[in-house]
């Protein structure tokens, strides 16, 4: 039988921090208080804090961007070491599938790509991107093996899942008893704005806010909320920028809908200050889809943080 006592420090709760020692066996904690004692191991948490490992519900390590032909920045060995220095103890990565490939092999692929250098657990969402028959019946085998959660994009040109298609995901995730997790956008109002950019010679990075505004990221999300609510889907709503778009959670919650929502912390920390076009090229290190937001909606954003309005923060 495998003891480990952390011992001396200050124990944080979701209600409270209180000088405790903690008692682990078999990988699980089975006694909070003082002077415990243990013929295992000892470590000395005096003049630390000691609380539950961080779960960093949204990352993309090492993810592919087709279209510009590069991966993101950091591999699965150097993001997992900062999220441990972070206090982060699981991540929850994607697997992608390409169009035409089997969501399973997709997930093989992944699994593959993480298991030799993650540091700390992980898990993943598929991303569904090419919905038929086949990859439909995959779902419910995917939910029994772990994998519950399907990222559904609702722009981004190949990866954006239609409405109908939308539908159809959303009833088999239902069923399956799995979390359909949305990148909520109206790609139709995005491309008339984008368009509407381009002819006007406006092709800087400083108008990619004006060719996202909050108005596209709500409609979508409230979209998104009412086919869940027909589906009878439990969903949650990614990288939420704006108050008008955590009303919408908050008032299907209300109703009793199951739909969580997270944010991230650019849209909390920075403003679209950032997208200054005196600064140059410099800006397009800003660019995230959903955009980064005017400082009233910053303001506002974390105080439905406060108000525990959304339900995650993920980076």
């Amino acid at each position: 039988m495998i003891e480990v006592l952390v011992r001396g420090g200050t124990v944080v709760t979701a209600d409270s921090m209180e000088l405790s020692d903690v008692l682990i066996r078999e990988g699980k904690i089975v006694e909070l208080g003082l002077e415990l004692e243990t013929d295992g191991l000892i470590i000395d948490a005096s003049d630390h804090w000691v609380m539950p490992g961080g779960i960093d519900t949204h990352t993309h390590l090492d993810h592919p961007i087709e279209r510009l032909g590069v991966r993101t920045a950091d591999d699965f060995y150097v993001g997992t070491i900062a999220g441990a220095c972070g206090g982060v103890t699981t991540i929850i990565d994607f697997s992608l599938q390409a169009q035409g490939e089997s969501l399973i092999k997709a997930r093989d692929r992944r699994l593959a790509e993480i298991e030799p250098d993650s540091v700390i657990d992980y898990s993943f969402h598929t991303i569904v991107t090419d919905v038929n028959p086949e990859s439909i019946k995959e779902i419910e085998s995917l939910v029994e093996a772990g994998f519950p959660s399907f990222k559904i994009y609702m722009t981004y040109g190949d990866k954006k899942v239609g409405d109908g298609d939308l539908l159809t995901l959303l009833e088999e995730v239902a069923t399956s008893g799995g979390l359909a997790y949305l990148h909520c956008e109206n790609d139709c109002a995005i491309t008339h704005l984008i368009e509407r950019h381009l002819t006007r010679g406006e092709t800087g990075p400083q108008f990619h806010a004006s060719s996202r505004p909050v108005a596209v990221e709500a409609e979508a999300t409230n979209r998104a909320i009412m086919l869940a609510e027909l589906a009878g889907a439990p969903i949650c709503i990614a990288h939420v920028t704006s108050e008008v778009v955590a009303r919408h959670v908050e008032e299907a919650r209300r109703r009793g809908q199951p739909v969580v929502g997270e944010t991230c912390p650019q849209y909390l920390v920075l403003n679209d200050s950032v997208y200054d076009p005196t600064v140059g090229f410099e800006m397009a290190k800003f660019v995230c889809s959903p955009p980064i937001r005017g400082l009233d909606q910053v303001e506002a954003l974390w105080g439905t943080v406060e108000d525990g309005l959304l339900q995650q923060i993920s980076s």
